[in-house]
């Protein structure tokens, strides 16, 4: 994922947020003549629930800007893609025992099924992803794992 695609994912995320708020947005200036796309207001939601557990809602939309461009919220996602693979699920409060005492009980629970070939010749790295919300992680634009909590 590079760095443009991960603020692209915050940002749109972020505009979720707003999208999903009930309050009233103004804007003062609409002769607007930048580039960028402008939106307002809520979206339409297109998935009610990634997450069936049903603790926390973890909902699709679409939104349509006023240069007509139609944007996905949070932002176009792999969860249900089922050739992206999930990353390793080391703690994870929802599923009942996703929960280790220590470092060392978390790692031995590492699979090396769990490994993604991105280069046979290359070296094997692992990386340690604490993510607040959903992530997806490519190398060389070869998808390597993804949040298995939406």
């Amino acid at each position: 994922m590079t760095k443009y695609h991960f603020l692209k994912l915050i940002a749109l995320s972020t505009m979720l947020a707003f999208a999903a708020c009930k309050e009233t947005v103004t804007i003062t200036n609409s002769s607007y003549t930048g580039t960028g796309s402008v939106t307002q207001g809520a979206g339409t939601t297109t998935t009610a629930n990634l997450f069936p557990s049903g603790v926390r809602v973890a909902a699709l939309g679409t939104i349509t800007s006023t240069d007509n461009k139609t944007w996905e919220l949070p932002a176009d996602v792999n969860f249900t893609n089922a050739a992206f693979p999930f990353a390793s699920d080391l703690y994870n409060s929802y599923v009942s025992g996703h929960g280790y005492a220590n470092s060392s009980t978390a790692s031995a629970a590492l699979s090396s099924s769990n490994i993604v070939t991105v280069d046979a010749d290359g070296e094997v790295f692992t990386a340690y992803i604490f993510g607040d919300n959903y992530f997806e992680m490519y190398v060389n634009g070869v998808p390597v794992g993804k949040d298995p909590v939406p």
